[in-house]
């Protein structure tokens, strides 16, 4: 008796725990949350249920999970960074800077007179009231 022959599994890149995939489950796509990956597929949480997929049969991402990295190390064609797990990895190309700027927070009535010297002159008091009510929310 003859063995079945193995599928060619080719990684996905990029697939990381807490992504959204697209896959192909029973001959249909469906959609899932990637709980963790290894060399031939991933283990994916699919309406409660866990389901071991194939690389072959991930057909993309619907989204990708929201990472907060530290940079380490910055260079010309990347950046060393560490994740909150403590892992640490190299992203390669242009790694924005820290949003450095202060909150901007400002109290109501600061807010109210700047969006009053914004509006026309005859339009100043339904202005005006209008973020008051905004503000308020």
């Amino acid at each position: 008796m003859k063995k079945p022959a193995k599928r060619k599994q080719t990684p996905r890149p990029g697939v990381e725990p807490g992504d959204e995939v697209f896959f192909h489950h029973d001959g249909q796509p469906s959609h899932g949350r990637v709980l963790c990956h290894g060399a031939h597929g991933c283990t994916i949480d699919h309406g409660g249920q866990q389901r071991r997929v194939y690389w072959s049969d991930v057909l993309g991402h619907k989204a990708r999970a929201k990472k907060q990295f530290e940079v380490l190390d910055r260079g010309d064609d990347g950046a060393i960074v560490r994740d909150q797990s403590g892992r640490t990895r190299f992203i390669a190309g242009e790694v924005p800077e820290p949003d450095t700027r202060p909150d901007e927070t400002a109290d109501d009535v600061s807010v109210v007179r700047q969006a009053v010297e914004k509006c026309a002159p005859l339009k100043k008091s339904l202005c005006a009231v209008r973020v008051v009510l905004f503000c308020r929310r």
